[in-house]
């Protein structure tokens, strides 16, 4: 039985070859990813239900809150705040608003007259959506 199935996909196969060359294509590739196993067919009922595609009416609840002692003292924490501009590497404290980062940097408070990748960033994540 089983080889009177592959036959007649064999068949089909050459059919569609002499057919169109792109379509044979695609099934000699969806072929082989079959019978590697990457592609499984699962059947479905046609019932016109999307019930599987519905999300759940509330997200689920969580337990306990995470430990992240270790990740706050992590230096990968402290350099992604600097990228964001949520830290000075120089130990200044930063401007809250961006009236008050202009002047900073034209009073050449913050060094070259220039932003600062961080300044640039937090300015970019207040003000754009």
């Amino acid at each position: 039985m089983g080889s009177s199935a592959s036959r007649r996909m064999e068949d089909s196969l050459s059919r569609s070859r002499a057919e169109d060359p792109s379509v044979s294509d695609l099934a000699a590739i969806l072929h082989y990813l079959i019978r590697s196993g990457q592609v499984h067919i699962i059947s479905t009922n046609h019932d016109d239900s999307d019930e599987e595609f519905v999300a759940a009416a509330s997200p689920p609840r969580i337990e306990h809150t995470p430990n992240t002692k270790n990740l706050q003292k992590s230096e990968i924490t402290l350099i992604t705040k600097q990228s964001c501009g949520l830290l000075q590497s120089k130990g200044r404290k930063k401007p809250k608003s961006t009236t008050s980062m202009i002047f900073s940097r034209e009073s050449g408070v913050f060094g070259d007259g220039a932003f600062t990748r961080g300044d640039r960033c937090r300015i970019t994540n207040n003000l754009l959506p």
